[in-house]
């Protein structure tokens, strides 16, 4: 039986191998530590006050991107909170934040293992060097976006056209 994981994940993992295999090549070391625990079961959305980053903004320290349409934020919100959970590998917030169909298709156990990987080839979340959302501007349930973002600190690491949907739960990614 084939395991099915997303080209989302996929990507990310590409992309960072390939950093991780350069700095081992430039370091002359093979391995970095290894993070405990997978993060399934973890809340979603950090309490009030907390964020990715000391004082509770997952940008802090960043320069913004330019602004996006009016009616994102809230899906630039649920974009940083998948990124951050994959980047610091925290599979549970990150499945948590895929559609329901995204959720029925994607095997828990391979995407489980491939986000600690994540984890472990990044380790910290990484602000936004770019983020636009096509499709974003209302607020109906069902409505669709098409997001493209990139991260500081993560050449190479492009998201392009990465389908998100209003869900009863807020956005969630569709792109599975």
């Amino acid at each position: 039986m084939s395991r099915y994981v997303s080209p989302v994940v996929s990507r990310v993992l590409v992309a960072g191998l390939a950093l991780v295999a350069t700095a081992a090549l430039a370091a002359g070391c093979a391995e970095g530590p290894g993070r405990a625990g997978d993060g399934i079961g973890e809340p979603v959305v950090p309490a009030p006050g907390e964020g990715t980053t000391p004082g509770g903004d997952p940008d802090a320290g960043a320069v913004d991107p330019p602004p996006v349409p009016a009616g994102t934020d809230d899906l630039r919100r649920a974009v940083r909170l998948y990124a951050d959970a994959l980047l610091t590998g925290r599979a549970g917030p990150a499945y948590a934040l895929y559609t329901d169909a995204c959720r029925d298709r994607v095997d828990r156990t391979a995407f489980g293992d491939l986000v600690a990987r994540a984890g472990e080839l990044y380790g910290e979340p990484l602000p936004f060097a770019a983020f636009s959302a096509v499709g974003a501007d209302a607020d109906e349930v069902g409505d669709r976006a098409e997001v493209d973002y990139t991260l500081r600190g993560a050449r190479g690491l492009v998201q392009e056209d990465e389908t998100w949907e209003l869900t009863a739960d807020g956005w969630r990614l569709a792109d599975c």
